[in-house]
């Protein structure tokens, strides 16, 4: 931890009803915290984006977002982290109605219990007491906000960008598999593909050292994005990035 997992979705949505199972609706997570994120929809008038962070709701408008583009998210939960689609619509029926969004996953430290008022157990209570982490807290010196924790928890040595092009058949597709050099380990932090047909289902799915299809999901979700779409996924052993059909 922390890792960044992303998901899409183009569900058809029933008139004057939500998405049945909903798009997120996380609830056995703690202690662990999670950040909802860069949240893109289709624009649309009838439309409406719900969620639930613990115990606050809000529901935006999808014609207020940009259209299927990362908006400005970050909705920070400890127990319940909940967003679905509504449509208002009195006749019509949204069909393949596209949106994604990325979910960081974060085990908190004592700062971030402090910070967020959950209770410190009592190793937690000393190592705050011994080390003054409830002043830092509340100089606003911790936690580090997530990009600067991972600038000084990972050290950079190298970045590379690889791309290919290749048939999908129904069986699917491996299309690279990576290992790490001794003593270094890889991290996943973007991702892109073509969004293929509506028909055709085309999903990325990745295998993360001994767990297979650790994450999957649609490209159709994704939309002529024409760029990449940010993740953060560690893997100390083995990383491989499939496409199924």
């Amino acid at each position: 931890f922390p890792e960044l997992l992303p998901d899409s979705a183009f569900p058809t949505i029933a008139v004057q009803s939500e998405v049945s199972p909903p798009l997120l609706d996380l609830r056995q997570f703690p202690p662990l915290l999670v950040r909802l994120a860069e949240v893109a929809v289709d624009q649309d008038d009838d439309v409406e984006m719900r969620f639930k962070v613990d115990t606050t709701v809000f529901s935006p408008l999808a014609s207020s977002m940009f259209d299927l583009l990362p908006n400005n998210f970050s909705l920070l939960a400890k127990s319940r982290i909940y967003y679905n689609l509504f449509n208002s619509h009195a006749v019509d029926t949204q069909s393949n109605f596209k949106s994604f969004f990325s979910l960081w996953v974060i085990k908190p430290t004592v700062a971030h219990k402090l910070r967020y008022g959950i209770p410190l157990t009592p190793e937690e209570q000393k190592l705050n007491r011994d080390l003054g982490i409830a002043d830092t807290v509340e100089k606003g010196l911790l936690p580090l906000p997530l990009t600067q924790q991972i600038a000084r928890e990972y050290q950079v040595i190298q970045e590379e960008t690889h791309g290919f092009n290749v048939a999908v058949p129904t069986t699917g597709v491996d299309v690279e598999t990576l290992h790490p050099i001794n003593g270094q380990f890889l991290v996943l932090t973007k991702i892109a593909a073509d969004p293929g047909g509506v028909g055709n289902n085309i999903r990325i799915a990745i295998d993360r050292d001994l767990v297979s299809d650790y994450l999957e999901f649609p490209t159709y979700g994704l939309g002529d994005l024409g760029k990449e779409i940010s993740c953060f996924i560690p893997a100390l052993h083995e990383l491989r990035i499939k496409l199924k059909a």
